[in-house]
């Protein structure tokens, strides 16, 4: 206002200037006492908020407010002026925030929660609180928390899988040894799959634990201990293999073979031999198939053992095809020198005529300069099928592409 003026004239030209058609002011009805009103305008959505997210943002703020309360509860026990009768209390009630976390799938909040509550030992002077947090982080490692974890595991990408890794460290070992019981007494096929990839993915962590399970008596606990050490490719030993290979359920037994193929060349030849004379056909056929794909040395004189024996009646004849596959794939020349019978007519004795196709087509498998006297004598054969085998491999030695891997 140009030139200013006494305060009083200031404001009723104010009034003047304003009291007219002013677009936030409501003029009211007759009788009605003045009043100035801003209308504010509401905030309006065109599409409604969906159910989905309404849940999620529900289910934030419950995570905010779990994890708020974890803080203070937290707090509440590094005090001194608690007694020990409201300390458990405290304790109760962080066990349970802990768990909601932990089974709405918060799995970082009940992480934080778990490194604190691993620090206040060493935050407390008083012996009997620092009993009872003792006490109370050493009842999280079991109890709820187990299916909680498997529970969390339902959707989870690597990122989680590292905090649920990182959780079970700061949680301590009772909770591997927890989950390596779960895995055994799961029901349902997708959650055990869960939880052996957890198991796992934890390496040589876990493998102390798992050694203490080998001699449960649950045979499905033992075989999943087998398992779980060929996977993790850790503490497993031609000690602990053979051990398996002498288990009454055969299907540990079966188990323990397919370790072999992870031993590799630490397989002893005493281990296969026992394999391969086991009651169950199962693991004796395993035992051949792994020692040829495995390319386990050792097995070359338990494969020829086998074929030493006599099988007239022919039990064992598709055992002895493979056996004999097996050491073509091993590649040893030195094991034509001890299956040279294989090889002859067929008036030669013990020997079927199968079996002595398939010696003929495990020649592929040999070098070519080791294998040619048996090609040569086989182009001679009386039996087709032999001379045809014969005839293909020298076509394969000409060219070039004989001995294949």
């Amino acid at each position: 206002m140009a030139g200013g003026g006494p305060p009083r004239q200031s404001a009723e030209a104010l009034h003047q200037l304003f009291a007219g058609d002013d677009v936030d002011r409501v003029h009211p009805e007759s009788g009605e006492t003045a009043r100035t009103v801003l209308r504010l305008p509401k905030p309006r959505l065109d599409q409604p908020v969906p159910a989905q997210l309404d849940k999620q943002l529900e289910t934030l703020a419950e995570r905010q407010t779990a994890v708020g309360t974890a803080t203070a509860l937290l707090e509440l026990l590094q005090r001194a002026l608690l007694d020990e009768e409201q300390a458990e209390a405290v304790a109760e009630r962080l066990d349970q925030v802990f768990l909601s976390l932990l089974a709405s799938g918060a799995v970082s909040s009940a992480l934080r929660i778990a490194k604190r509550l691993n620090q206040l030992p060493a935050l407390v002077t008083s012996t009997a609180r620092k009993q009872t947090i003792e006490r109370h982080r050493s009842g999280l490692c079991g109890g709820a928390t187990i299916p909680a974890i498997v529970d969390s595991l339902a959707e989870i990408h690597p990122a989680k899988r590292q905090v649920i890794s990182q959780l079970i460290d700061a949680l301590g070992p009772p909770v591997m040894g927890g989950l390596l019981l779960a895995l055994g007494e799961e029901q349902e096929r997708s959650r055990r799959r869960r939880i052996f990839d957890l198991l796992a993915s934890l390496g040589p962590r876990v493998t102390p634990h798992i050694s203490k399970l080998l001699a449960d008596p649950r045979w499905f606990v033992v075989r999943n201990m087998l398992t779980l050490l060929h996977r993790t490719r850790h503490g497993l030993s031609p000690a602990v293999v053979e051990w398996a290979l002498q288990h009454p359920e055969p299907r540990v037994r079966v188990e323990a073979v397919k370790c072999l193929s992870a031993l590799g060349g630490a397989t002893t030849a005493s281990a296969i031999e026992r394999a391969l004379a086991d009651s169950e056909a199962k693991v004796a056929e395993a035992t051949v198939v792994a020692v040829g794909t495995r390319k386990i040395a050792n097995g070359l004189q338990p494969l020829v053992h086998l074929l030493r024996q006599s099988d007239r009646l022919g039990r064992h004849r598709e055992l002895r095809i493979q056996a004999l596959r097996s050491l073509g794939q091993l590649g040893n020349p030195a094991a034509l020198r001890e299956i040279r019978h294989f090889f002859r007519g067929r008036l030669a004795g013990g020997v079927h005529a199968d079996e002595r196709r398939a010696a003929y087509a495990s020649l592929a498998f040999y070098p070519p300069a080791d294998c040619q006297p048996f090609v040569d004598g086989g182009l001679r054969s009386t039996d087709a099928q032999v001379r045809a085998i014969c005839t293909r491999l020298k076509a394969e030695s000409s060219s070039g592409h004989g001995g294949r891997q």
